[in-house]
């Protein structure tokens, strides 16, 4: 791990330091902000970079996800609906958004964009993955469902393919069926983290879930919960030693949305 890391920190320096893009050099710089996780000045970063150049592709993923980290999901979706008005609505931002917005109460947005990026980009099969999880957390159970067929169908990995059917039958409420589902995820991918916890988190298990990063936080490995914490159905206030790392950045009132289409709801 520290190996690891020595290595990213150098690539990381070396970009900042040859880059002579202005604009590209605070991306890097933002990412290094990230790295020492300094959440909040990787944002003002990233928010920095995008006002110099607001486009629908450059940077923009990198500020959705600093934005979700810190559990800013309404600044986020209101982001999202000024590029989607004023800017090209590309593949990569149409992805993006999709993987992005969380704000259960803009239904009917989250709806129309999803149908409008399956439409335009429906060919591909990582889009559909993402298009399919918006329809649920919009509450569109039906309009998820008819995008299930074509997931299967897609070329999506085995793992992809059986979280997109265990989420739909929780949101149908078939927990027999999510049951036999997440058993075999279980058996067949035991040693895929970010699988096993998607599973139990959809499954409505959040105490197995939240039981896997215990160790880490004792251990002080605070990268493999950083990486979830832009879930906003990831909560960190469980392991003391990471918000003891992240404390005064908004973490401690940073809100945890239940996932709307999870089993035992």
């Amino acid at each position: 791990l520290d190996v690891r890391r020595a290595r990213r920190d150098e690539a990381l320096e070396n970009a900042i330091r040859y880059e002579k893009d202005p604009v590209q050099r605070k991306v890097y710089e933002a990412a290094r902000a990230r790295d020492q996780f300094d959440f909040r000045r990787a944002l003002r970063l990233r928010r920095e970079s995008f006002d110099a150049r607001p486009t629908s592709d450059f940077g923009v993923g990198g500020l959705f996800t600093a934005y979700r980290e810190l559990g800013l999901n309404r600044e986020v979706t209101d982001l999202i609906k000024t590029i989607y008005a004023n800017y090209e609505f590309t593949e990569r931002f149409a992805y993006q958004s999709l993987q992005s917005i969380r704000t259960v109460e803009d239904s009917q947005f989250m709806r129309q964009f999803a149908q409008a990026a399956v439409e335009e980009y429906g060919e591909n099969a990582s889009l559909l993955y993402q298009a399919h999880r918006q329809l649920l957390w919009a509450g569109d159970i039906d309009g998820a469902s008819s995008l299930v067929p074509r997931i299967g169908n897609s070329g999506l990995q085995e793992t992809s393919r059986d979280i997109v059917a265990l989420r739909q039958a929780c949101a149908e409420r078939k927990t027999a069926h999510a049951n036999k589902i997440h058993a075999r995820i279980l058996e067949k991918h035991p040693d895929d983290f970010s699988i096993i916890w998607l599973a139990y988190k959809i499954m409505g298990d959040d105490e197995s879930a939240a039981e896997m990063f215990v160790e880490y936080d004792e251990q002080k490995d605070f990268d493999r919960i950083s990486d979830y914490v832009a879930y906003a159905h990831f909560d960190p206030s469980p392991y003391p030693n990471f918000m003891q790392a992240v404390a005064g950045q908004g973490f401690e009132e940073r809100k945890v949305v239940d996932l709307p289409y999870r089993c035992n709801r």
